[in-house]
C-alpha cells in the first residue's frame, strides 16, 4: 500500500505545481480574469468603421492601424463655400489680366501713332524754321539795301539834289525794313522754340492742345494699367488668404470625418465591441 500512497502524492503534487504554474502562465485566470494590461480603442470621430484586423487573439505589431472611421455626412459647408469664393477670386483675376492685356495692346497703338505724329510734326516744324530763316536773311538784306539808300537820299538832300518827300520816304522804307527784321527774328525764335518742344513731346500753338489726342488717350491709358495692376494684387493677395484658409479648413474637415485607430504596443486583439462596417 505505501508505494501506492506515494504514487498517489506524486501525482497529486504534480497536479497542483500545474494549475499553480498553468496559472502564471496563461493569459487568463480559471475565472476568466484578464492578468495583461489591457488597452480600449475608442473612435475620436462619428462615421462608419472599416476594422483592419478581424480575428480575437490576433498579434497586432506596434503602429499598425487596427480600423478606420470615416463620416461620409459630415457637413462640409464651410469649405464649399471657401472653394466658391476662391473660384471668383480667380475668376477675376483672369477678367483683370484679360483688361491688362487690351488696355496695354490699345496703348502701344496709341504710342505708334503719337511717334508717327510727332516725327510729323517735326518735319513740319523744321519746315516753317528754315522759311522762317529764309525770311530774315531776306529782311536782314532789304535793311541794308533800305539803309544804304537813306544814306544816299541823306546826302544827295544835303546837297539840295534830292527833295524831303523823298527823304522821308527813304527814311520810311528804312524803318519798315529794320521792323521786319525784328519780326522775322521773333517768328524764326518762336519756331525754334516750338521745335525743340515737339522734339520732347510737348506741341505749342495757337490752334491745338499741348499735346495730341492718342498722346491724352496714353495717359488715360496709364492710368488704367495703373489702377488694373493695384486691383491685380489686392486679388492675388485675396486667393493667396483664401488658399490658406482653405487649406485649414480642410486639415479640420479630415480631422473630423476620418480617423485611424492604431497601437502603441504590441498587442493581441482581445475583443470587439462593435461590428465592421457599423
Amino acid at each position: 500500500m505505501k508505494p501506492v500512497r506515494t504514487a498517489l502524492g506524486v501525482v497529486l503534487l504534480l497536479g497542483g505545481l500545474y494549475v499553480v504554474v498553468g496559472e502564471h502562465l496563461s493569459g487568463t485566470s480559471a475565472d476568466a480574469t484578464i492578468n495583461a494590461r489591457t488597452t480600449v480603442l475608442r473612435a475620436p470621430v462619428e462615421g462608419r468603421v472599416e476594422f483592419a484586423v478581424h480575428t480575437i487573439g490576433s498579434l497586432v505589431p506596434a503602429g499598425e492601424i487596427v480600423a478606420s472611421i470615416s463620416d461620409d455626412r459630415f457637413d462640409n459647408a464651410r469649405l464649399i463655400d471657401l472653394e466658391r469664393a476662391r473660384a471668383s477670386l480667380e475668376t477675376d483675376a483672369k477678367r483683370i489680366a484679360e483688361q491688362i492685356g487690351a488696355v496695354t495692346e490699345a496703348r502701344a497703338i496709341l504710342r505708334a501713332h503719337a511717334e508717327n505724329y510727332q516725327a510729323g510734326r517735326i518735319q513740319q516744324i523744321e519746315s516753317r524754321v528754315a522759311e522762317a530763316q529764309a525770311a530774315k536773311a531776306s529782311a536782314e538784306a532789304r535793311v541794308r539795301e533800305a539803309e544804304s539808300a537813306f544814306k544816299r537820299t541823306s546826302q544827295l538832300n544835303d546837297r539840295g539834289l534830292q527833295t524831303n518827300i523823298t527823304l522821308d520816304r527813304a527814311i520810311a522804307d528804312y524803318d519798315v525794313a529794320k521792323q521786319d527784321v525784328e519780326r522775322t527774328r521773333q517768328q524764326f525764335n518762336f519756331l525754334t522754340t516750338e521745335l525743340a518742344s515737339a522734339r520732347d513731346g510737348v506741341f505749342i500753338g495757337d490752334s491745338y492742345n499741348d499735346a495730341p489726342y492718342s498722346i491724352q488717350r496714353i495717359r488715360e491709358f496709364d492710368l488704367r494699367l495703373a489702377e488694373l495692376k493695384a486691383e491685380a494684387d489686392h486679388v492675388d493677395l485675396r486667393l493667396k488668404q483664401s488658399a490658406e484658409q482653405i487649406s485649414a479648413e480642410r486639415v479640420r474637415v479630415n480631422r473630423l470625418t476620418r480617423a485611424d485607430l492604431s497601437v502603441d504596443k504590441p498587442s493581441i486583439i482581445w475583443n470587439f465591441h462593435s461590428s465592421n462596417g457599423e
